[in-house]
């Protein structure tokens, strides 16, 4: 009985694994290796060609910080300036599926297999380039729209919205990234908050609406470089 109950819970969570890495990797999160020791981020405008890069010098300058110093330098951010616009290359610090990091750990050390925090990793480098921000006029719903740059396409819409006071403070003086009516069903759980850090760089907070939770999860931090 605790074999089979054993092998039901870890079917199951295979099967939410795979949903929400769906979801996770179309909107930019991936796993971050390591979280010791990590360097200080730059706010130097350091310039990206219009080429296809996969990363800039100033997201490597990132590394992969602990959560704390995420959780720092996104408070400091603010939304001077507007809304950013144009082709922004992103990188993302996945923080494991929300809830599921010990049951995860466990089907790794049992089964011999990947963790899904890696395996994101590996694959979002690969899939998930960044984000496209376009300006919207005359829509008093919404300041602009956006889509994300995978496998070469641009899919999975979002509306952006800002947003100034609130009592939430990851959504309060941020630029809401709305994918509830986005062309990609799998991402419409999905809840993003960017502010910026540095001239044309930009921290946010994703966090996703699990089926049947009360409330949502954060599920990752990830950096946008709009520079030039």
């Amino acid at each position: 009985m605790l074999v089979s109950i054993s092998s039901t819970a870890r079917s199951l969570a295979s099967h939410l694994a795979v949903s929400l890495t769906l979801g996770a990797l179309a909107t930019g999160c991936v796993a971050a290796t390591d979280s010791s020791e990590a360097p200080a981020a730059s706010h130097e405008d350091v310039g990206q060609t219009n080429e296809a890069l996969s990363t800039t010098p100033r997201l490597d300058a990132l590394g992969a910080p602990a959560i704390a110093e995420l959780e720092t330098l996104y408070a400091s951010g603010t939304t001077e300036g507007g809304m950013p616009e144009g082709r922004a290359h992103g990188r993302a610090f996945f923080l494991g599926l929300p809830g599921f990091q010990q049951l995860e750990d466990e089907i790794a050390r049992s089964g011999g297999i990947v963790p899904s925090r890696a395996a994101e990793d590996f694959i979002a480098n690969a899939v998930w380039k960044g984000k496209t921000f376009h300006r919207v006029d005359g829509d008093p719903n919404r300041i602009g729209a956006l889509t994300n740059q995978v496998l070469g396409f641009d899919l999975a819409t979002a509306d952006i919205h800002f947003i100034g006071a609130s009592d939430d403070a990851d959504e309060a003086n941020t630029f809401y990234l709305d994918y509830s009516h986005s062309d990609f069903a799998v991402v419409r759980g999905v809840q993003d908050y960017i502010r910026k850090i540095g001239p044309g760089l930009y921290l946010g907070k994703a966090f996703l609406t699990l089926p049947g939770a009360e409330k949502r999860a954060l599920a990752c931090f990830f950096a946008l470089d709009f520079g030039q």
